[in-house]
């Protein structure tokens, strides 16, 4: 049975690994990001890092999903689907991402994914995503994650 556990674990964390890489190759998150503003407070703090299901690319009203918004990867909550798409609006924002017509509806191509949630909370880990930003920049970021994610697969796995 330990076996099967650590074989599991393994299995998730080179998901993880493969999907880090994959994403600083392709230039968007992939299986996890971090927070880079306060707009989604208090759900998530600027510097958390969140999990998030790249394979999910439709949401439901609630939900908060990862998109591009003018060039930049942005986390924000749907709160109204319209034909074209959805509208979003960060948790901590007065107004959607969509109000005065400066952008459109999110459409599903625009979606990197949903972000993964147990119960009405997201996965996170609080504040680490901070170190990520200020240690390093570009592409980088995500290759960093996946090394700390690998090391700390081979210290598990002893």
């Amino acid at each position: 049975m330990k076996k099967l556990i650590e074989y599991f674990l393994i299995l998730v964390v080179s998901v993880f690994v493969v999907g880090s890489i994959l994403g600083a190759l392709l230039d968007k998150p992939v299986f996890m990001s971090y927070v880079s503003s306060d707009s989604m407070s208090p759900t998530l703090n600027k510097g958390d890092l969140f999990f998030i299901n790249p394979f999910s690319k439709s949401a439901d009203i609630g939900d908060i999903i990862v998109f591009n918004l003018r060039g930049r990867w942005t986390v924000h909550r749907v709160v109204a689907i319209v034909e074209d798409g959805y509208i979003t609006k960060g948790d901590n924002n007065v107004a959607t991402d969509q109000q005065e017509g400066r952008t459109s509806p999110v459409s599903k191509d625009k979606i990197a994914g949903k972000v993964i949630t147990i119960g009405n909370s997201p996965l996170k880990v609080p504040q680490l995503g901070t170190y990520i930003q200020r240690g390093i920049s570009g592409r980088n970021k995500m290759l960093l994650a996946a090394a700390m994610i690998i090391i700390g697969a081979l210290a598990f796995t002893g």
